[in-house]
């Protein structure tokens, strides 16, 4: 007995020496840039302590894409390819993080699997085209210019969900059934792995589809399965082609989406489907509409999207698209950064 415990005891040190070698803890002051836009390295950081922003140089300016916080990563994407730093990295508070070489971690880079080694390749390789559009932003909270057109931002925000659809349906027609349990626990890391540079974690996104029956759940014999609906998946991305396509992206704010979840719940449950591409207005009651908080700047919105014209206004969307635009943005809301 005494054995075993010494054994497993000396198997514990050999692991712990093994991390150490592997990464080590760095500390920093607040000001302090712990990486620097443009530059080569294979270091990825996660942060223990603090708090650290990330941004992008242009035109002189320091532009915020997002600030990091106790447990979160950053510098991963040049960590997997080898290529230049895509953004800076700075400490908004004093703190600390454990740094990981990729030089020291090759052996574990190595074992995995040659599929997923394929996909991470491909994502890595979109995160960055992604993010040169990220260079033109001018304000990150601007979603339209003064053409009433969508901006970067916008646009990043129906690629980055469309980037999400087929990494969930790459995923899904390789493993077609997701147990709960130590199986779903499995398929959040693997997702984790694959969404790598999203901001949103692979379980609030797992739970938002399902919840909007993108993933369905079954039940039985006290085991819950998961499937992916690939027909809700196939008509939601149909829905982010119409709209990136087209010569003005619909893109709704917080306050608009609940009105339109509050107008969906007064419309007549009769309605035949041939139905939906009838004016709103024509199907409801526009006094409760107008009763509801926060109707103006709604329809201001409907207006800037040409879903409203004339002064006194005239509402033009048809049912049809009011419904399409809540189910499917109330979804993509999860990625905005831009709603507080």
């Amino acid at each position: 007995m005494g054995e075993d415990s010494s054994n497993i005891k000396n198997q514990n040190d050999d692991e712990n020496e093994n991390k150490k070698e592997l990464s080590q803890v760095v500390h920093f002051d607040a000001g302090e840039l712990i990486i620097k836009e443009g530059k080569e390295e294979r270091t990825m950081y996660i942060l223990k302590k603090g708090r650290v922003r990330v941004f992008k140089t242009y035109l002189g300016k320091k532009l915020t894409l997002g600030v990091l916080g106790a447990g979160e990563v950053f510098g991963e994407l040049s960590f997997f390819d080898g290529k230049e730093r895509i953004a800076s990295v700075e400490a908004v508070e004093s703190g600390q993080a454990i740094k990981v070489d990729a030089r020291k971690v090759k052996s574990d880079l190595d074992e995995m699997p040659a599929w997923m080694k394929g996909i991470f390749k491909t994502v890595v390789t979109r995160l960055r085209e992604t993010d040169e559009k990220l260079a033109l932003l001018q304000n990150k909270y601007d979603t339209t210019n003064a053409t009433g057109k969508a901006t970067v931002l916008v646009e990043d925000i129906f690629n980055e969900v469309a980037r999400v659809n087929k990494i969930f349906r790459l995923y899904f027609n390789l493993h077609p059934e997701v147990i709960d349990g130590e199986n779903l626990e499995q398929t959040l890391k693997d997702l984790d792995f694959l969404l790598v540079g999203s901001f949103v974690k692979s379980e609030r996104i797992f739970d938002f589809y399902e919840k909007n029956n993108l993933i369905s759940l079954s039940e039985e014999e006290n085991k819950k399965t998961f499937k992916l609906n690939s027909e809700e998946i196939d008509q939601f991305d149909s829905y982010l082609d119409e709209q990136r396509n087209s010569d003005q992206i619909s893109f709704f704010s917080r306050g608009s989406l609940s009105i339109m979840g509050d107008i969906i719940q007064i419309i007549p449950n009769n309605l035949q489907e041939s139905e939906e591409n009838t004016s709103l207005i024509e199907v409801v009651d526009e006094s409760k509409m107008i009763s509801m908080n926060g109707y103006d700047a709604f329809v201001k919105e409907l207006k800037g999207f040409k879903l409203a014209t004339g002064n006194p206004v005239k509402i033009t969307i048809t049912l049809g698209e009011l419904q399409r635009h809540y189910r499917y943005q109330k979804v993509m809301s999860i990625f905005n950064l831009t709603m507080e």
